[in-house]
């Protein structure tokens, strides 16, 4: 019911640096005035002294790229949330808080898109969006990506930070109370389980749990989306087939993106991305490795 669409930065010098960032600024640009989207801001919170470092140099890194981050020592952090943030945080005006419900039923109602359940006609290209549930078709079987669950819990508590809280807190302030989370569950955990780790992070606040919600994550082998053409294993493309999935917790940001790289190949179009960065989203790289080191994360073997 609100999650919060936020970067997931790094400074390692890869393409993925590349991507992650990109992907935030395409997103955030890409939903503003949608329905259920809410520009609130969101400040990533450093957990400790050596954490605040880290946020300091993606501060630094990206800072010349535009107003779109800052670092907040702990009393300016602190003062823009009304929460003690003692060691920092990172500040990211453009965040936003999004209802999924509202957002996918404004989507869903837009006058060119038609829901039509079952078979999809044939002859038409097919993407494949079905989180870690694609491996179940034999052309993606590949692919290494795994479900992982989690939860996210909602409490009534006398006060709310102003604005959403990332990184070492997961605080989203809603009109219905306060969203905590989320558990990332690599064997289901029980609810009662979940929500007591949900609310550590509250503790010494007097709480009144409202809600719980339960979901699936697709997660890939190496935490980098999937996105664009199914390949077979001598490299030529599957017909008519493509594929989004392995977005983790980072759906909301990265599969606008993916559905930009996709649209860019369906059409014939340049991809909006460098190619070291398309490549980064390619669902080849398994293929490459599983030559080198056979199939992982529940793959199946490499098939002609």
């Amino acid at each position: 019911p609100a999650t919060v669409l936020h970067a997931r930065l790094l400074t390692d010098g890869t393409p993925t640096e590349a991507l992650r960032c990109q992907a935030f600024l395409y997103a955030a640009a890409r939903v503003r005035g949608a329905a259920g989207v809410d520009v609130t801001g969101a400040l990533q919170v450093a957990a400790d002294a050596g954490d605040a470092v880290r946020l300091q140099r993606l501060a630094e890194a990206f800072g010349p790229s535009g107003a779109w981050l800052r670092w907040l020592d702990g009393p300016d952090a602190s003062a823009l949330a009304d929460w003690p943030l003692p060691h920092g945080a990172l500040h990211f005006p453009g965040a936003a808080r999004i209802s999924l419900p509202a957002l996918v039923q404004s989507l869903l109602d837009h006058p060119d898109v038609e829901l039509t359940p079952g078979p999809a006609p044939s002859g038409l290209p097919t993407v494949l969006a079905c989180g870690a549930a694609v491996r179940h078709l034999e052309p993606a079987g590949y692919l290494e990506v795994v479900p992982i669950q989690g939860q996210i819990d909602l409490v009534a508590v006398e006060a709310m930070p102003r604005l959403p809280l990332v990184g070492a807190r997961y605080l989203i302030p809603t009109s219905a109370g306060l969203a905590a989370g989320s558990t990332y569950e690599h064997r289901p955990w029980a609810p009662e389980r979940a929500t007591a780790a949900n609310l550590e992070q509250l503790a010494g606040t007097t709480t009144r749990h409202l809600a719980r919600w339960r979901g699936t994550r697709s997660v890939s082998s190496d935490r980098t989306a999937i996105a664009g053409r199914l390949y077979r294993a001598d490299g030529a493309p599957e017909p008519g087939l493509w594929v989004s999935s392995g977005h983790g917790s980072a759906g909301n940001v990265s599969t606008h993106l993916a559905a930009a790289v996709i649209t860019a190949g369906l059409l014939g179009d340049a991809p909006p991305l460098a190619r070291e960065v398309e490549a980064a989203l390619s669902s080849w790289r398994f293929r490459e490795r599983q030559a080198r080191r056979g199939p992982r994360h529940g793959a199946r073997a490499p098939q002609g």
